[in-house]
């Protein structure tokens, strides 16, 4: 079930895929990342741990807000999402997003479950700003 569209929105990622940029197709607004937010850092293996920080920049706003990301991964895990079934690396991450203007701090978590063979995650699971829980899923996977 779908509980809501999103709106369209491009996401620009770096080799390893740590993100560099999001643009709203509706309005042309969007974020900078620099240094790119670190999802992953490669290689991924049972224990390892990361930190870093970086700074998100509205391109419309020029305001800023800090990232802080702790990153540990844990085991390999077989996992069902409606593209199949994947043995996946979990990869947990927590996230902390300061606004310097307002003052305000952000705690949330995200979760995901990332496939060498596919490059990529094929399911997170997020809690942010209000607590609730959003998740997302590969829903069609093939090999060309």
């Amino acid at each position: 079930m779908v509980a809501k569209k999103a709106k369209p929105r491009n996401l620009r990622f770096n080799r390893e895929w740590n993100l560099i940029s999001t643009r709203n197709a509706e309005n042309g607004g969007g974020l900078d990342y620099s240094p790119p937010l670190k999802y992953y850092d490669f290689p991924l293996y049972p224990g390892k741990t990361w930190q870093q920080t970086t700074t998100e920049t509205d391109i419309k706003t020029g305001k800023t807000r800090t990232h802080t990301i702790n990153g540990t991964v844990g085991e390999w895990e077989d996992v069902t999402v409606p593209a199949g079934t994947f043995h996946a690396i979990k990869v947990s991450l927590g996230t902390d997003v300061f606004n310097a203007n307002t003052g305000e701090k952000i705690n949330g978590t995200d979760t995901s479950w990332y496939v060498p063979e596919v490059h990529r995650s094929i399911k997170s699971i997020g809690i942010g700003k209000d607590g609730k829980q959003q998740v997302i899923q590969l829903l069609q996977y093939e090999v060309k």
